[in-house]
């Protein structure tokens, strides 16, 4: 009875951890971009400085001086360990620069403690950008 009831509050834990994280504004970095064609190979790899913020609401993302930024249409978070193991997909309509509208999808995925993100912008199936973390952390 006792391991059930540890357990039970074990989970309870682990859970409150996942939906915290899930509940706060949080920056993803990275210096690195590939970019991917429609089977998901790399077609090309770039070194350039890549800044993602988001929550539950809001996405903006600044790339080698290149702003975008938009609302958050739906957000699925599930992470078994906090910022290094499990996923996050954002549903955004985001617009850039020129003031263009694009539906897209972001997903962020943490295995064996390495965060990456991968962005599809609905209307470009044969081009999407890959992005491995630097650091991917809740904002102070």
């Amino acid at each position: 009875m006792k391991k059930m009831i540890f357990s039970l509050l074990f989970l309870i834990a682990i859970g409150g951890t996942s939906y915290a994280q899930c509940n706060q504004r949080v920056t993803f970095n990275a210096t690195k971009t590939d970019y991917l064609d429609g089977s998901g190979s790399v077609q090309q790899s770039k070194t350039e400085n890549t800044l993602v913020n988001f929550d539950n609401e809001q996405v903006s993302i600044l790339s080698n001086g290149e702003q975008m930024s938009g609302t958050v249409l739906s957000s699925n978070c599930d992470w078994k360990k906090s910022y290094s193991e499990g996923k996050t997909i954002l549903k955004a309509n985001v617009t850039g620069n020129q003031g263009n509208a694009r539906a897209a999808t972001i997903t962020m995925e943490g295995k064996d403690g390495n965060v990456s993100m991968l962005i599809e912008v609905d209307n470009m199936p044969s081009r999407k950008l890959q992005l491995s973390s630097d650091s991917f952390r809740e904002q102070q």
